[in-house]
């Protein structure tokens, strides 16, 4: 409601590397907030000039997917954090923002030097640097308040400050009497379209449960001592594979989590939004490549062989922050 910058307020980007950036680090950002939206804001503007290049696919793929590793506003963390709730939130966010930089450096140097991706041609949408005010105001409040207050979970606080942001910021954008009738429209008719997301969500978490007492039902006990780096980085490449072939990390996390729940929260957390990230941007079966495929005429096999390189790297990179974020925990 209160995320989307006015259309007046926006400038036409230049090509080449600067729209890249720009555009990149605004969906990114932007995606930290509004998740999906952000995605479908610039990519139906981009859509209607033409169709979507192989460096607009990269772009959002990767911009977007990438917000999986840090924001404590994504779908991902909320998973995370339900069944690993006692992570250090600060550890995930530097490790996750870690991985962000790393993952545009791969995606930049991949584009400036790759012809087939015609970096000078390229055209962006801009998103207006102050609407980033948004984001970083929301990680700032959700993380001041857990610093000082333990004992309030950050998935609460996450809750709370969308909600008391949006109350006083919406008047103060669109007046009074306006406010009330986008506020009586979102809970009316935008809120009930997320039946199907919160469908997926109390599935899986009952799925996952399920499977988790059938295995302790039957006495199946954990082919492992101590969960450190190297298990993290096996169960890593499991959710990746499964998430190729067609199994949301969200189920691989449901019935991981429950059955994971006495290990170090902070390790497996960071490897549930390592493995979200990754698969998210890639595989053919992700809620983000179904959308952009459906939405944007595209063929699922194209943004597959665009990624799945990138995907590859990533892997190697996050077991390198598991091993260094085991070492730092004394696992």
């Amino acid at each position: 409601m209160i995320a989307t910058p006015k259309n007046e307020n926006l400038k036409d980007l230049p090509k080449g590397k600067g729209s890249f950036i720009r555009t990149y680090m605004g969906v990114h950002f932007f995606g930290s907030v509004i998740n999906m939206s952000s995605l479908l804001l610039v990519a139906d503007k981009m859509y209607k000039k033409a169709k979507l290049s192989d460096a607009q696919i990269v772009l959002l793929t990767r911009a977007f997917s990438s917000d999986a590793y840090w924001s404590p506003f994504f779908v991902a963390f909320a998973a995370a954090i339900t069944y690993a709730p006692n992570l250090d939130t600060h550890i995930i966010i530097i490790n996750g923002l870690f991985l962000v930089l790393i993952g545009f450096m791969f995606t930049f140097y991949e584009i400036t030097k790759n012809d087939r991706f015609e970096l000078e041609n390229f055209r962006g949408y801009p998103i207006a640097l102050e609407t980033l005010v948004l984001p970083f105001s929301l990680a700032f409040l959700v993380l001041l308040t857990n610093y000082f207050v333990k004992d309030l979970k950050v998935i609460v606080l996450i809750a709370l400050f969308s909600l008391i942001l949006a109350f006083f910021v919406l008047p103060i954008k669109k007046g009074i009497n306006k406010s009330i009738n986008i506020f009586k429209s979102h809970i009316l008719e935008e809120l009930p379209k997320m039946k199907v997301e919160m469908s997926l969500f109390l599935i899986a978490g009952m799925f996952g449960i399920s499977i988790s007492s059938i295995l302790f039902g039957i006495g199946i006990e954990l082919p492992f001592e101590k969960f450190d780096w190297i298990i993290a980085s096996i169960f890593l490449a499991l959710f990746i594979i499964l998430g190729f072939v067609g199994i949301h990390p969200i189920i691989s996390i449901a019935i991981v989590g429950e059955f994971l729940s006495g290990v170090n929260h902070t390790l497996l957390a960071v490897a549930f939004l390592m493995s979200w990230a990754t698969t998210v941007s890639t595989s053919p079966f992700s809620g983000l490549n179904l959308t952009i495929v459906s939405r944007y005429t595209l063929d699922s096999k194209r943004v597959f062989k665009l990624n799945i390189i990138y995907a590859i790297k990533m892997y190697f990179v996050s077991v390198f922050c598991l091993y260094c974020l085991s070492k730092y925990l004394g696992i």
